[in-house]
C-alpha cells in the first residue's frame, strides 16, 4: 500500500513545478507542444467532461514517462508500494479543478523560450517550493568533465552542477549524478535539472539511510568526488561523503 500522505502545499508545488517544467522543455525545444492555441483546441476537442485537473495530470504522466523524479509524484515523494511506471496510484488526491486550472494559466503565460539560463530555470523550481539555495564555489566545479561521476546534496549543489554542465557538451547530469535527498522539493528540482539540461536519462536518487549497495543497485557503481552544499541537511551532507568514499571517490 503506498504511503500518500502528502500535505496539500507541497502537492501544490509539485503540480506547480511539473507545469512549468513541462513548459520549460518545450520553449527549449526538448518536449512536446503541450500549451499553446494549438494544444488548447486538441485538449477541447478531446476532454468532454474532464476538467482541468485531469488535463494537469495527464500532462504530467505524459512528461514522467522519461523524467520520473521531475513529473511523477511516486518519484518526487519516494511513495511506497507503486509499480515503476505508475506516476501517481490509485489513492493519489489530485488537485481541485480551480487548482488545476490557475496552474495552467500560469504555464501558458510563460513564454520565455531558450532565452532564460539553466540556473535561472531552477532558481524558479526552488523559488516555488520554498528551498534554501546556497551554491558552491565555482573552484569546486571545475574538475566536474564528462568521465565524472558525481554524489551530490543540497539545492545549491544541484543548481550549480546542472548550470555547469548546461555549459558543456560533453556532460550529462541525468547520467552523472547520483543524488542524496530527504526532501521532494530537491528531488523534483534534480528532476527538472535533467530535463532542461537535454538529459534522456532520469536522475538515480537516495535518501540520507542508503548504503553504497543501493547506489550500485541503480546502477551508479562508482564515484569521483561528491558535491555537497551548505542547504543540504546535516544526514544527507554526511550520507553523500560516505557514499562518495565507499564508490571509490
Amino acid at each position: 500500500m503506498a504511503n500518500l500522505r502528502v500535505a496539500t502545499t507541497d502537492a501544490e508545488h509539485f503540480y506547480r513545478v511539473g507545469a512549468l517544467g513541462l513548459r520549460a522543455l518545450q520553449d527549449r525545444g526538448f518536449g512536446a507542444e503541450r500549451f499553446g492555441a494549438n494544444a488548447a483546441a486538441r485538449w477541447k476537442a478531446f476532454s468532454g467532461e474532464l476538467t482541468d485537473s485531469h488535463r494537469l495530470e495527464l500532462l504530467l504522466r505524459d512528461g514522467a514517462a522519461m523524467y520520473p523524479l521531475a513529473f511523477a509524484a511516486r518519484s518526487v515523494f519516494a511513495l511506497s508500494g507503486l509499480a515503476d511506471d505508475e506516476p501517481f496510484g490509485p489513492q493519489w488526491v489530485s488537485l481541485a479543478p480551480i487548482q488545476a486550472g490557475a496552474i495552467l494559466r500560469e504555464a501558458e503565460g510563460v513564454t520565455h523560450g531558450a532565452s532564460v539560463s539553466a540556473r535561472e530555470l531552477l532558481r524558479a523550481v526552488a523559488d516555488a517550493w520554498s528551498l534554501k539555495v546556497v551554491e558552491p564555489e565555482a573552484l569546486l566545479l571545475a574538475s566536474i568533465k564528462a568521465a565524472s561521476r558525481v554524489v551530490v546534496a543540497g539545492a545549491g549543489a544541484v543548481v550549480a552542477i546542472a548550470t555547469h554542465m548546461s555549459e558543456r557538451n560533453d556532460c550529462d547530469f541525468g547520467d552523472q549524478i547520483l543524488l542524496v535527498s530527504e526532501q521532494p522539493g530537491v528531488r523534483q528540482l534534480a528532476g527538472i535539472a535533467a530535463a532542461i539540461t537535454g538529459s534522456r536519462k532520469t536522475v538515480r536518487c537516495v535518501q540520507a539511510n542508503a548504503a553504497a549497495a543501493d547506489a550500485v543497485a541503480l546502477g551508479f557503481d562508482r564515484a569521483t568526488t561528491e558535491l555537497v552544499s551548505l542547504d543540504a541537511a546535516t544526514a544527507e551532507a554526511t550520507a553523500a561523503r560516505s557514499l562518495a568514499r565507499e564508490l571509490g571517490a
